[in-house]
């Protein structure tokens, strides 16, 4: 839901998909960021990152909790805000693996 707060798990890009989903479900390890879900449009996942901040690795294979898998789409990094010490990041994620494309039925 639009306005909830998501966790996220970023795992390397050789792990398998089964693994990503097992280890994020036992909370083996403490989310990589978590935030505010500011959007969601059809297999997408638009984030502000409130807490921690994920990696720029274009390869990185991500869990949100109660979503699923995804993969980066988007990364923005902003400046802080004044008096603030870190910059802040707008995460996109796409649903991981991608959706396959329907090949219309030859005639």
């Amino acid at each position: 839901m639009v306005g909830s707060i998501v966790e996220a798990w970023e795992y390397d890009p050789c792990c398998e998909l089964s693994d990503v989903m097992q280890l994020a479900a036992a909370r083996v390890a403490e989310p990589t960021f978590a935030g505010a879900l500011l959007s969601t449009r059809g297999d997408a996942l638009t984030v502000q990152v409130l807490v921690g901040s994920p990696t720029a690795d274009p390869r990185s294979l991500f869990y949100v909790g109660g979503h699923g898998a995804f993969a980066l789409a988007r990364l923005e990094a902003w400046p802080p805000l004044p008096g603030g010490s870190g910059k802040r990041f707008l995460v996109t994620l796409v649903a991981y693996p991608p959706a396959r494309a329907e090949v219309p039925a030859s005639r």
